[in-house]
């Protein structure tokens, strides 16, 4: 991809091109530059849906690229405002996994993440892997939070819960 062309992506496009270059080790320096410049435009990170801000979180976090402004962006975008409120459960868990896997910790995110999962009828809609990542992803930053603690405890100790889990 050419940095010109990059730098008329939208949000969809900058998610979109990311993601396929971990499996065969292509080359994607340039790419994930380009995409970074674009996700710095000034307002630009405003237009992302929330599958658009989780994605292209994934997808940095997936090739490795640790960009700490971009990552600090996305971080204001959804700790800021109320589009945490649009998320679905994967987009919560896929999020906040790209933070962990680059060791970026970003308390107003995580603890907006935390306040939401509090919530019982968001925190049914979390699969047992999309729970299972989340959890995951605050050990490995390191963040505790004992009332979402304590809603994710009572979810995964329910019966019904508990029948999804597998021995994988």
């Amino acid at each position: 991809a050419r940095k010109e062309g990059v730098a008329e992506f939208s949000p969809r496009d900058s998610a979109t091109p990311a993601w396929p270059f971990e499996t065969p080790r292509l080359p994607h320096d340039a790419l994930m530059a380009g995409i970074a410049a674009r996700v710095a435009h000034p307002g630009f990170v405003h237009t992302f849906t929330p599958r658009g801000l989780a994605t292209t979180c994934w997808a940095f976090a997936t090739v490795g690229i640790q960009d700490d402004a971009v990552m600090g962006l996305f971080a204001d975008r959804i700790a800021h405002g109320n589009i945490l409120a649009s998320f679905q459960s994967q987009e919560v868990s896929m999020t906040v996994w790209a933070y962990a896997m680059l060791g970026i910790r970003n308390d107003q995110l995580l603890a907006q993440v935390a306040q939401r999962l509090q919530d019982p009828r968001f925190l049914d809609t979390f699969t047992v892997q999309s729970i299972t990542i989340t959890v995951w992803a605050f050990a490995m930053l390191g963040f505790r939070h004992k009332d979402a603690m304590a809603a994710i405890a009572e979810k995964v100790s329910d019966e019904a819960f508990l029948t999804m889990f597998s021995t994988q």
